[in-house]
């Protein structure tokens, strides 16, 4: 039986070592420890009551998209007033001018102005996704129109914001 038989015996030895060990069973009358709460921990955190400091805004439910909306902006735009005679640049000049037509004018006046006009513009402002949670909705940082006056707008950065339900 030589080397060979001595490697065969050795071999059964290492494969059959770990089922006694993985057979042993614990004492009957040994108390399995109960785990340690840990304060402000959430008691079930993969439950969608499971609400506590790590989860402050609730369990992701689904994201809503919100379509880009068109805006409809309108604006006056007030007349300007025309003069009948071209601005005169000096003195001087408007001297010259004045002798090379030696025709009598009447005295330059503006004329009425125009009626204000109202103009109107379609914009569009991007779609955007919504969270919905088990609280609320968490809406991101997105782009809205702002009227900062009568007929002024601007567009405006909107921060992140939570809404209760």
């Amino acid at each position: 039986m030589g080397e060979r038989g001595l490697v065969v015996v050795v071999l059964l030895f290492v494969v059959m070592l770990p089922a006694p060990v993985a057979a042993q069973v614990p004492a009957p009358n040994t108390p399995v420890p109960a785990p340690v709460p840990v304060p402000g921990a959430p008691t079930h955190p993969t439950m969608p009551w499971g609400l506590g400091p790590a989860v402050p805004y609730g369990q992701l439910i689904r994201y809503v998209w919100i379509p880009p909306q068109e805006v409809l902006l309108e604006a006056i735009e007030p007349g300007v007033p025309v003069s009948s005679s071209p601005p005169v640049e000096s003195a001087a000049a408007g001297a010259r001018l004045a002798a090379a037509t030696a025709r009598p004018s009447a005295p330059s006046t503006p004329t009425e102005p125009p009626p204000a006009r109202l103009i109107r513009q379609v914009v569009v402002v991007p779609g955007f996704y919504v969270r919905e949670t088990t609280v609320g909705y968490h809406y991101p940082r997105r782009w809205a129109i702002e009227q900062v006056a009568a007929g002024t707008y601007r567009w405006r950065l909107l921060p992140e914001q939570f809404r209760t339900r």
